[in-house]
């Protein structure tokens, strides 16, 4: 986040100084970070928030999506149970009634 500038390119006089500039703001009042020198580099810096956001989203999304179907084949997977042990339960009570019945 640091720029060094050689001064002997200025001005003789102070020739071997090296300048270091650091921090501060930008024309448009945003902080000055590495790689964003121009106004044109701060926009691609918001643009690569947004795209980093929408990525997250996603991703969460995905996760979602993935929970949702896990929990849909549970419930699905219950409900067979409880439909073969329901037909099982009223097989055996026709058995046990048309035996009791003879």
């Amino acid at each position: 986040m640091t720029i060094e500038i050689a001064v002997d390119t200025l001005s003789e006089e102070r020739k071997g100084y090296v300048i270091r500039i650091s921090g501060g703001n930008d024309k448009q009042g945003f902080p000055t970070k590495q790689g964003v020198l121009t106004h044109g580099h701060v926009h691609l810096s918001r643009i690569a928030l947004k795209k980093q956001h929408t990525k997250k989203n996603k991703k969460e999304a995905a996760e979602y999506a993935n929970l949702l179907a896990k929990r849909m084949k549970e419930v699905k997977e219950k409900h067979q149970e409880q439909v073969s042990k329901s037909r099982r339960l009223s097989s055996l009570r026709a058995f046990t009634s048309e035996s009791s019945q003879k």
